[in-house]
């Protein structure tokens, strides 16, 4: 780069020295090369700045591409869950229905059953009065297994929710069980436990559902030893109730959860085969998960999972 002409007039008439006229063309040519450099550095941030719009409004289309999709999803989605609402709503008032209209004949059953035993029990001969005595049981039965279906169908129905103090609730159940912890002889061990986010009389039937189990399927002659534990795993605390009974076959592991599946004979061991099926669905209801590990002959020990927050549903 040249010296402008009017430097170079005014060194000449300044009298500066002739060699400053090249230090002055270095100092003008480091000038230019520092020009281009910038030059060169504002284009090349100019294309980034571009390249950088670019990559952001595409990041922004396909944002809201996916936020449509969401929402469409989340359309869907309330639209599934307002359906099984309303399916629950109607399966609620269908048992409501069947159990009130199934009772009724049943009681005229059980009412016909009970008079024709009480007032001609001396005309009636001792087959007769067996076969009154089967209609009378069977009714009876059939008529528990109504109550069952309607308390079955009511469980997923939201109930107020609390902090529960499983320390107390296992008490309240260990009490109420008392009689027939006894009369086994059992002994029930229970380690500190923690409080949970749940419904009160929800979690007492799960507690109380099995422990009566581990109560019911113990072995012959040998008294029940139950223990009760949790540990934290994550967001869930795991609950353990072990018992040292007559155990499940490994093919019964899930089936033992669906409603009305008995595994043993009526005359065995009494029950209504819903048990199991209302721990599974009070557990799920509690957003948490229920199984079981055994062998046949060494014991059983059920698993369930309940959130150690609050959970809104």
């Amino acid at each position: 780069m040249k010296v402008p002409q009017k430097i170079i007039e005014i060194l000449a008439a300044s009298d500066f020295p002739s060699h400053y006229k090249e230090e002055f063309e270095e100092f003008f040519h480091s000038i230019e090369k520092e020009k281009k450099r910038r030059d060169f550095i504002i284009e090349r941030l100019s294309e980034d700045k571009k390249i950088t719009q670019n990559f952001l409004n595409k990041t922004v289309q396909d944002l809201e591409g996916k936020n449509h999709e969401l929402s469409k999803i989340l359309a869907e989605k309330q639209a599934v869950n307002d359906k099984l609402i309303a399916i629950n709503q109607e399966l609620e008032e269908f048992a409501f229905i069947i159990s009130h209209d199934l009772q009724e004949p049943l009681r005229t059953i059980l009412n016909f059953a009970d008079l024709l035993r009480n007032t001609r029990n001396d005309d009636l001969d001792r087959e007769t009065l067996v076969w009154l005595d089967f209609i009378f049981q069977s009714s009876i039965r059939m008529s528990n297994q109504i109550r069952a279906i309607l308390e079955y169908s009511r469980i997923g129905k939201s109930g107020e929710k609390e902090w529960v103090d499983c320390n107390h609730l296992i008490q309240d159940v260990v009490s109420d069980l008392s009689s027939a912890i006894r009369d086994k002889k059992a002994e029930i061990h229970v380690h500190t436990l923690p409080k949970v986010y749940g419904n009160p009389s929800k979690l007492y039937s799960l507690f109380q559902n099995l422990l009566i189990n581990a109560l019911k399927y113990s072995k012959r002659n040998i008294p029940p030893q139950i223990w009760i534990e949790y540990k934290t795993k994550g967001e869930y605390y795991l609950f353990t109730i072990t018992d040292n009974g007559i155990g499940i076959k490994a093919e019964h592991h899930e089936r033992i959860f669906v409603i009305f599946q008995r595994l043993h004979r009526l005359e065995d061991l009494e029950g209504s085969g819903i048990g199991l099926s209302r721990c599974k669905k009070i557990v799920e209801v509690h957003s948490g998960k229920i199984w079981v590990e055994s062998v046949p002959g060494e014991g059983s020990t059920f698993h369930f999972t309940l959130p150690t927050k609050y959970v809104n549903e």
